[in-house]
């Protein structure tokens, strides 16, 4: 497959206060849930990174090749995480996804891909609510981000308000992901379980 955007990026440094523990690590058909979604995002990219708050954390891990890079912002996570991506990886754009999305589909992750250069920010609609995750972030978001960040503001859903955004709306998406799986996330042990129960 077409690696049509250079480089993607996997969010790791959130607290996972709702699971209990590093959910990065917690095993989904046999690998962490970050592998799944590091697997899928290799496909999408030439240049990987994960973005975490220790440097350490997943020393031993299949990370697809990935370079972890610190959350220069810890506490404002996912706000500070694509902050810290922007500003520390030398790209013009990237994708970026969370490390508990083991579903997304590199069809719609290449659609993003292909965002037309005139938006900063392309994101998802789906099921009439804004998908902040995966999302095409352009370099130029530095400022704006950086202003949600002290302004506390809510978090990357935002963005929309302030910058240039191309937003696929469920029509779009359904040809290159029908059920949406690119925007499950798991929050707790307990979606972990019905979600790996629904898989089989």
């Amino acid at each position: 497959m077409a690696q049509i955007e250079k480089t993607g990026v996997i969010l790791a440094g959130g607290r996972s206060s709702r699971f209990g523990s590093d959910k990065a690590l917690a095993p989904y058909q046999g690998k962490p849930l970050i592998w799944h979604a590091l697997k899928a995002l290799r496909h999408s990219v030439a240049r990987l990174y994960v973005v975490n708050r220790q440097l350490t954390d997943y020393r031993g891990l299949n990370l697809q090749g990935a370079r972890i890079i610190m959350d220069l912002l810890p506490d404002y996570h996912p706000l500070g995480g694509v902050y810290s991506a922007l500003r520390q990886i030398d790209a013009p754009s990237m994708i970026v996804a969370a490390c508990d999305q083991p579903r997304l589909q590199p069809q719609y992750l290449n659609l993003l891909g292909a965002t037309p250069p005139e938006y900063d920010l392309a994101l998802g609609l789906w099921k009439n609510t804004v998908q902040p995750l995966p999302g095409l972030y352009r370099k130029n978001l530095l400022d704006p981000l950086r202003d949600l960040i002290t302004q506390d503001a809510a978090g990357l859903k935002d963005l929309v308000k302030h910058v240039r955004t191309r937003l696929y709306f469920e029509g779009e998406i359904v040809a290159v992901d029908p059920l949406g799986v690119s925007f499950i996330d798991i929050d707790t042990p307990q979606d972990l379980e019905e979600f790996s129960h629904d898989a089989h």
